[in-house]
């Protein structure tokens, strides 16, 4: 549904200035589009104005829980440690362990999520002024066995997309192995 209503976006973005509405936004008539446009002729005019030349881009972070956790097993020393523990134990200590190691990753996960969020936050503020955090996007919209974990919304020119664009493809190379993905559309 997401993907079909950003197609339609994209293609009527090509000739004109589009004003975002929230997906989903439903009118039940036309007179109560028209009530709508007329009540907010003077904000959707500014609101064009303030577009002209620029684009909406989303940016949706993705990640593979499965794939971060081995990752930071493999690439920081304590959970490898505490890996290695679970490993070895015998089952009276190794319950008590794998729980201390679960613990230990659901916070480094979380650490990691943060770090990576607040870089990629930064780096679109870098490239735009005009940017919103949405809600994470729910896994039912997106079809994806990934989490989103940052999802935002950009306006931006197509310089600044284009620069925007390049910093993500350096980055997908870092965040990949870690099980990030990154979506900008």
């Amino acid at each position: 549904k997401v993907i079909h209503h950003q197609k339609i976006v994209d293609q009527l973005s090509t000739d004109h200035n589009i004003i975002p509405l929230k997906f989903g936004s439903l009118f039940k008539t036309e007179e109560s589009v028209r009530e709508m446009l007329n009540k907010r002729s003077d904000e959707f005019m500014q609101l064009l104005l303030r577009f002209e030349g620029k684009k909406e881009w989303g940016l949706k972070l993705f990640y593979s829980e499965s794939t971060l956790q081995s990752w930071l097993t493999a690439e920081t020393s304590e959970l490898n440690v505490a890996r290695k523990q679970v490993d070895s134990a015998n089952d009276g200590s190794s319950f008590l362990l794998k729980k201390k190691l679960e613990e230990k990753l659901k916070e480094s996960v979380k650490e990691e999520l943060n770090g990576i969020r607040k870089f990629i936050y930064d780096k679109a503020l870098e490239a735009t002024a005009e940017l919103q955090v949405q809600n994470e996007q729910d896994q039912r919209l997106s079809e994806r066995k990934e989490r989103n974990f940052l999802n935002l919304s950009m306006l931006l020119n197509q310089k600044e997309k284009n620069k925007f664009s390049t910093l993500l493809e350096v980055e997908d190379e870092r965040l990949k192995p870690k099980g990030i993905l990154t979506e900008l559309s």
